[in-house]
Protein backbone atom coordinates (compact mmCIF):
# COMPACT_ATOMS: atom_id res chain seq x y z
CA UNK A 1 0.00 0.00 0.00
CA UNK A 2 1.32 3.32 -0.84
CA UNK A 3 3.38 5.27 1.96
CA UNK A 4 3.38 1.73 4.14
CA UNK A 5 5.99 -0.71 5.15
CA UNK A 6 5.30 -4.44 5.08
CA UNK A 7 3.10 -5.20 8.12
CA UNK A 8 0.99 -1.69 8.60
CA UNK A 9 -2.38 -3.14 7.81
CA UNK A 10 -1.56 -5.17 11.02
CA UNK A 11 -2.32 -1.77 12.69
CA UNK A 12 -5.94 -1.67 11.83
CA UNK A 13 -7.87 -2.07 14.84
CA UNK A 14 -9.34 -5.60 14.91
CA UNK A 15 -13.40 -5.62 13.92
CA UNK A 16 -15.50 -6.70 16.61
CA UNK A 17 -18.81 -6.09 14.90
CA UNK A 18 -18.98 -9.51 14.84
CA UNK A 19 -19.22 -10.83 18.38
CA UNK A 20 -22.90 -10.65 18.79
CA UNK A 21 -23.76 -7.29 21.15
CA UNK A 22 -25.32 -9.34 24.08
CA UNK A 23 -22.10 -10.74 24.73
CA UNK A 24 -20.22 -7.35 24.58
CA UNK A 25 -23.29 -6.63 26.98
CA UNK A 26 -22.20 -9.37 29.55
CA UNK A 27 -18.73 -7.80 29.78
CA UNK A 28 -20.45 -4.55 30.91
CA UNK A 29 -22.51 -6.37 33.78
CA UNK A 30 -20.05 -8.52 34.75
CA UNK A 31 -18.97 -5.99 37.72
CA UNK A 32 -20.23 -8.64 40.95
CA UNK A 33 -18.39 -11.92 41.71
CA UNK A 34 -20.44 -15.23 41.12
CA UNK A 35 -23.09 -15.76 43.85
CA UNK A 36 -22.54 -18.80 46.58
CA UNK A 37 -24.90 -21.52 45.30
CA UNK A 38 -27.89 -22.54 47.10
CA UNK A 39 -27.93 -26.36 46.62
CA UNK A 40 -31.21 -26.40 47.78
CA UNK A 41 -33.16 -26.00 44.19
CA UNK A 42 -36.54 -26.82 42.74
CA UNK A 43 -38.60 -25.89 39.60
CA UNK A 44 -40.25 -22.73 40.84
CA UNK A 45 -37.06 -21.23 41.69
CA UNK A 46 -35.34 -21.82 38.50
CA UNK A 47 -34.63 -19.54 35.73
CA UNK A 48 -35.51 -20.77 32.01
CA UNK A 49 -34.29 -19.16 28.37
CA UNK A 50 -36.06 -21.00 26.15
CA UNK A 51 -35.04 -20.13 21.91
CA UNK A 52 -37.29 -21.92 19.21
CA UNK A 53 -38.03 -20.26 16.60
CA UNK A 54 -41.64 -22.03 16.01
CA UNK A 55 -44.31 -20.81 17.92
CA UNK A 56 -46.67 -24.28 18.66
CA UNK A 57 -43.02 -25.95 19.88
CA UNK A 58 -42.73 -23.06 22.10
CA UNK A 59 -45.97 -23.07 23.56
CA UNK A 60 -45.97 -27.21 23.91
CA UNK A 61 -42.62 -26.84 25.53
CA UNK A 62 -44.26 -23.87 28.02
CA UNK A 63 -47.19 -25.94 29.17
CA UNK A 64 -44.87 -29.04 29.85
CA UNK A 65 -42.67 -26.85 32.06
CA UNK A 66 -45.52 -25.60 34.16
CA UNK A 67 -46.55 -29.10 34.67
CA UNK A 68 -43.37 -29.42 36.30
CA UNK A 69 -43.49 -26.52 38.63
CA UNK A 70 -41.69 -23.96 36.42
CA UNK A 71 -43.30 -20.65 37.27
CA UNK A 72 -44.29 -18.76 33.44
CA UNK A 73 -42.70 -15.65 34.78
CA UNK A 74 -39.58 -17.19 35.02
CA UNK A 75 -39.59 -18.31 31.20
CA UNK A 76 -37.94 -15.96 29.04
CA UNK A 77 -38.74 -17.21 25.37
CA UNK A 78 -36.73 -16.10 22.81
CA UNK A 79 -37.20 -16.90 18.66
CA UNK A 80 -33.36 -17.49 17.98
CA UNK A 81 -29.58 -17.49 19.69
CA UNK A 82 -29.21 -13.94 19.72
CA UNK A 83 -32.22 -13.14 22.21
CA UNK A 84 -31.35 -16.40 24.13
CA UNK A 85 -27.83 -14.42 24.59
CA UNK A 86 -29.59 -11.14 25.06
CA UNK A 87 -31.39 -12.80 28.10
CA UNK A 88 -28.42 -14.37 29.31
CA UNK A 89 -26.56 -10.86 29.72
CA UNK A 90 -29.68 -9.60 31.98
CA UNK A 91 -30.19 -12.73 33.78
CA UNK A 92 -26.46 -12.55 35.45
CA UNK A 93 -27.79 -10.01 38.01
CA UNK A 94 -31.60 -10.67 38.02
CA UNK A 95 -33.94 -13.80 38.68
CA UNK A 96 -32.82 -15.89 41.27
CA UNK A 97 -29.18 -15.59 40.62
CA UNK A 98 -27.96 -18.02 43.64
CA UNK A 99 -29.79 -20.66 41.66
CA UNK A 100 -29.64 -22.54 38.62
CA UNK A 101 -29.96 -20.99 34.82
CA UNK A 102 -31.63 -23.71 32.62
CA UNK A 103 -30.88 -22.55 28.62
CA UNK A 104 -32.60 -24.60 25.73
CA UNK A 105 -32.01 -24.35 22.67
CA UNK A 106 -33.18 -25.44 19.35
CA UNK A 107 -30.59 -26.47 16.47
CA UNK A 108 -32.25 -24.44 13.60
CA UNK A 109 -33.13 -21.16 14.23
CA UNK A 110 -32.83 -17.77 12.23
CA UNK A 111 -30.28 -15.37 12.46
CA UNK A 112 -28.26 -17.19 15.21
CA UNK A 113 -29.07 -20.86 15.62
CA UNK A 114 -28.54 -22.82 18.64
CA UNK A 115 -25.18 -24.52 17.76
CA UNK A 116 -23.73 -20.96 17.14
CA UNK A 117 -25.32 -19.95 20.36
CA UNK A 118 -23.81 -22.89 22.56
CA UNK A 119 -20.54 -22.04 21.23
CA UNK A 120 -20.86 -18.56 22.56
CA UNK A 121 -22.00 -19.38 25.71
CA UNK A 122 -19.03 -21.58 26.62
CA UNK A 123 -16.78 -19.23 25.16
CA UNK A 124 -17.70 -16.91 27.54
CA UNK A 125 -17.72 -19.58 30.22
CA UNK A 126 -14.22 -20.71 29.45
CA UNK A 127 -13.22 -16.99 29.45
CA UNK A 128 -15.15 -16.28 33.59
CA UNK A 129 -17.15 -13.68 31.76
CA UNK A 130 -20.16 -15.55 33.38
CA UNK A 131 -21.82 -14.74 37.38
CA UNK A 132 -24.17 -17.14 36.01
CA UNK A 133 -23.09 -19.94 34.41
CA UNK A 134 -26.07 -21.69 32.56
CA UNK A 135 -26.92 -25.25 32.21
CA UNK A 136 -27.18 -25.74 28.57
CA UNK A 137 -29.82 -28.51 26.55
CA UNK A 138 -30.39 -29.10 23.23
CA UNK A 139 -34.19 -29.72 22.08
CA UNK A 140 -34.32 -30.56 18.39
CA UNK A 141 -35.68 -32.60 15.06
CA UNK A 142 -32.56 -33.59 15.02
CA UNK A 143 -31.68 -34.53 18.68
CA UNK A 144 -29.80 -37.75 16.98
CA UNK A 145 -28.03 -35.79 14.81
CA UNK A 146 -26.40 -34.02 17.10
CA UNK A 147 -25.68 -36.67 19.86
CA UNK A 148 -24.06 -39.34 17.16
CA UNK A 149 -22.47 -37.11 14.83
CA UNK A 150 -21.40 -34.01 16.91
CA UNK A 151 -20.58 -35.49 19.85
CA UNK A 152 -23.47 -33.70 22.17
CA UNK A 153 -21.56 -30.54 20.71
CA UNK A 154 -21.72 -27.50 23.33
CA UNK A 155 -24.58 -29.18 24.63
CA UNK A 156 -24.79 -30.57 28.56
CA UNK A 157 -27.50 -33.17 27.07
CA UNK A 158 -29.60 -33.54 23.62
CA UNK A 159 -33.37 -34.20 24.40
CA UNK A 160 -35.66 -34.90 21.18
CA UNK A 161 -38.75 -32.32 19.78
CA UNK A 162 -41.26 -31.93 20.58
CA UNK A 163 -40.91 -31.73 24.72
CA UNK A 164 -42.25 -33.90 27.16
CA UNK A 165 -42.49 -33.80 31.03
CA UNK A 166 -40.73 -37.00 31.40
CA UNK A 167 -37.96 -35.49 29.06
CA UNK A 168 -37.83 -32.59 31.36
CA UNK A 169 -37.36 -34.71 34.54
CA UNK A 170 -34.92 -35.79 33.32
CA UNK A 171 -33.04 -32.83 32.04
CA UNK A 172 -33.91 -31.65 35.57
CA UNK A 173 -32.15 -34.45 37.61
CA UNK A 174 -28.76 -33.92 35.16
CA UNK A 175 -29.23 -30.18 36.04
CA UNK A 176 -29.42 -31.20 39.85
CA UNK A 177 -26.43 -33.44 39.82
CA UNK A 178 -23.89 -31.05 37.82
CA UNK A 179 -25.30 -27.59 40.18
CA UNK A 180 -24.80 -29.30 43.58
CA UNK A 181 -22.44 -32.55 42.15
CA UNK A 182 -20.59 -30.99 39.81
CA UNK A 183 -21.29 -33.93 37.25
CA UNK A 184 -21.35 -32.78 33.74
CA UNK A 185 -19.89 -32.86 30.29
CA UNK A 186 -16.39 -30.86 29.69
CA UNK A 187 -17.93 -28.69 26.69
CA UNK A 188 -15.56 -28.34 24.11
CA UNK A 189 -16.30 -24.25 23.12
CA UNK A 190 -15.69 -25.33 19.46
CA UNK A 191 -18.23 -26.29 16.56
CA UNK A 192 -17.81 -27.83 13.12
CA UNK A 193 -17.65 -26.17 9.97
CA UNK A 194 -16.66 -26.27 6.36
CA UNK A 195 -14.51 -24.47 4.03
CA UNK A 196 -17.30 -23.47 1.76
CA UNK A 197 -18.67 -21.12 4.90
CA UNK A 198 -15.66 -19.30 5.19
CA UNK A 199 -15.47 -15.57 4.29
CA UNK A 200 -11.73 -14.77 3.38
CA UNK A 201 -10.56 -11.06 2.99
CA UNK A 202 -6.95 -11.18 1.60
CA UNK A 203 -5.15 -7.23 2.43
CA UNK A 204 -1.57 -6.48 0.76
CA UNK A 205 -0.03 -4.14 -1.80
CA UNK A 206 1.05 -7.19 -3.52
CA UNK A 207 -1.32 -8.34 -6.42
CA UNK A 208 0.85 -11.72 -6.05
CA UNK A 209 0.20 -11.79 -2.92
CA UNK A 210 -3.12 -11.77 -2.75
CA UNK A 211 -3.53 -14.34 -5.94
CA UNK A 212 -1.70 -17.09 -4.14
CA UNK A 213 -3.63 -16.04 -0.80
CA UNK A 214 -6.66 -16.84 -2.84
CA UNK A 215 -5.45 -20.04 -4.74
CA UNK A 216 -4.45 -21.35 -1.57
CA UNK A 217 -7.40 -20.96 0.03
CA UNK A 218 -9.93 -22.21 -3.17
CA UNK A 219 -7.89 -25.52 -2.81
CA UNK A 220 -9.10 -26.44 0.23
CA UNK A 221 -13.10 -25.72 -0.77
CA UNK A 222 -12.87 -22.27 -0.04
CA UNK A 223 -15.77 -20.94 -2.39
CA UNK A 224 -14.12 -18.31 -4.92
CA UNK A 225 -16.86 -15.71 -4.15
CA UNK A 226 -16.20 -15.90 -0.32
CA UNK A 227 -12.78 -14.21 -1.31
CA UNK A 228 -11.87 -10.70 -1.62
CA UNK A 229 -8.20 -9.27 -2.01
CA UNK A 230 -7.82 -5.25 -1.38
CA UNK A 231 -5.03 -3.47 -2.10
CA UNK A 232 -5.78 -0.06 0.71
CA UNK A 233 -7.14 0.45 4.43
CA UNK A 234 -9.92 2.19 3.00
CA UNK A 235 -10.89 -0.67 0.96
CA UNK A 236 -10.40 -3.13 3.49
CA UNK A 237 -12.69 -1.30 5.84
CA UNK A 238 -14.70 -1.17 3.11
CA UNK A 239 -14.99 -4.94 2.99
CA UNK A 240 -15.00 -5.16 7.14
CA UNK A 241 -18.11 -3.47 6.93
CA UNK A 242 -20.16 -5.40 4.17
CA UNK A 243 -19.12 -8.71 5.82
CA UNK A 244 -20.37 -7.62 9.15
CA UNK A 245 -23.36 -6.22 7.81
CA UNK A 246 -23.54 -9.96 6.39
CA UNK A 247 -24.14 -13.52 7.61
CA UNK A 248 -22.31 -13.40 11.18
CA UNK A 249 -22.37 -16.96 11.71
CA UNK A 250 -19.78 -17.81 8.71
CA UNK A 251 -16.32 -17.99 9.94
CA UNK A 252 -14.44 -14.54 8.73
CA UNK A 253 -10.62 -14.99 8.20
CA UNK A 254 -8.66 -11.18 7.57
CA UNK A 255 -4.93 -11.85 6.37
CA UNK A 256 -3.35 -9.26 6.25
CA UNK A 257 0.08 -8.56 4.30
Amino acid sequence: MEGCQAGALGDVPIPRERTPSPLRAVADVRSAPAPARDFDISTDTTDVIYAEDEEVFRETAVRELLKLGFLRQNIREAGNGLEALDYLARLQNEGHITKPLLVLLDVRMPGMDGRECALQIQELVKQKQLRREPYVVCISSIARQVEVDEGGGNFQIVLPKPITVQFIEDAFEHLRQWWTLGFGRQLPAWKNFKAESIDVIAADDEPVCRMASQMAFVQVGVQQDAMVDVESEEELMEQLAEMQAGDQTRPLILLLG
